[in-house]
């Protein structure tokens, strides 16, 4: 059974990133951490067939050596794209990172299709950290509509004051 979290409950006046990393939200992180592994595990699979992909570009004819020395390029490019994001996903686990993935795992997926590849396990992790990236937005922008009233408040309140510790109006 999927557990409700009560959004009201949480503290006021939170970052993005301090949201995100709530202990309420650990099980929609695990699609961060499952997206940067699969990332990696994609890279390192990218970078185990590299040669064959080499020697199958070059062997294929038709075009010039340079359109075919751009595919391989284009090739190592998404493999060190994939293992470096990879980790930085499982360092960071924020949506940013997990949308700059999604978003790079879906150009290389339109690129293998129009080339005429075949999608590799970089589709799981486009899916992976797309999931986790929409669950939290969600969550976020509940947050602020609950939370937006009383932080408006609180920076009006505290404008003569020139600090912005506001986190003093939790009750209400």
């Amino acid at each position: 059974m999927a557990e409700k979290i009560d959004l009201n409950t949480l503290p006021k006046g939170l970052t993005k990133e301090e949201f995100t990393a709530l202990p309420n939200f650990k099980k929609i992180r695990s699609f961060f951490t499952w997206a940067g592994v699969v990332s990696i595990g994609s890279g390192i699979l990218i970078c185990s067939e590299i040669g064959k992909t080499a020697e199958s570009v070059f062997q294929a004819g038709g075009n010039d050596d340079m359109s075919r020395l751009w595919a391989v390029k284009l090739n190592m490019l998404f493999m060190i794209f994939d293992i470096v994001m990879g980790i930085l996903l499982l360092k960071k686990k924020t949506t940013k990172m997990a949308y700059i993935l999604a978003i790079t795992e879906l150009v290389y997926i339109v690129l293998v299709l129009v080339l005429g590849g075949t999608i590799g396990i970089g589709a799981i992790a486009f899916l992976l950290a797309l999931a986790g990236a929409i669950r939290i937005d969600k969550k976020w922008k509940q947050y602020q509509e609950i939370s937006g009233g009383s932080n408006q408040l609180n920076h009006t309140g505290n404008s003569t004051a020139g600090t912005t510790q506001n986190n003093t109006y939790t009750e209400i």
